[in-house]
């Protein structure tokens, strides 16, 4: 249920985003369908990342004091990241993608070292996020202009996106 950042309306193109979490980690299974992705061949943590579709995920760094952990995954697989350390280790997490005819997917995983966490969160902690789904279309991204979709308004991670750690009732809302 993504929503257009300008109107606030339903997003044009359907995506699901999963979150869960383990004692080791969080996972964030995303399916983004409606549109055959973009796909260019990148390295990790190259500008040619940028040059796909993606996914952007920004997660709050309560530990660090910092404003977010970003981590973005391409439709190619290419992964890019700025963590509160300043230290891109792509060792530290993991992504797999798929594309289909209609889309893609993508699995991540994201030790909780990797968001300067010591372990799995409590119970009833929080920390705000964003998940963003850019989708390449000519003209998008010659210059930020968020009237045409691209990525300058997501870097926002506002008070009304919190991510809640818990178990039992409340575990799959």
């Amino acid at each position: 249920n993504f929503r257009d950042l300008i109107s606030d309306k339903p997003a044009r193109f359907p995506s699901k985003v999963r979150i869960y979490a383990d004692d080791k980690a969080m996972h964030i299974d995303i399916k983004y369908m409606g549109a055959a992705p973009y796909v260019k061949k990148a390295e990790d943590g190259s500008r040619d990342v940028w040059n796909n579709d993606l996914a952007e995920i920004f997660l709050e760094n309560k530990p660090n004091n910092q404003i977010f952990n970003q981590f973005v995954v391409a439709a190619s697989g290419a992964r890019w990241m700025s963590v509160a350390n300043n230290k891109a280790d792509f060792n530290s997490w993991s992504a797999e993608t798929k594309v289909l005819e209609d889309g893609w997917e993508a699995s991540l995983t994201l030790p909780y070292a990797c968001l300067g966490m010591s372990g799995k969160p409590v119970d009833g902690s929080y920390m705000k996020f964003n998940i963003c789904r850019e989708h390449r279309v000519k003209g998008t991204f010659t210059k930020l202009d968020p009237t045409k979709g691209n990525r300058l308004a997501s870097h926002s991670i506002v008070d009304n996106s919190s991510l809640v750690f818990c178990n039992g009732e409340y575990g799959n809302q």
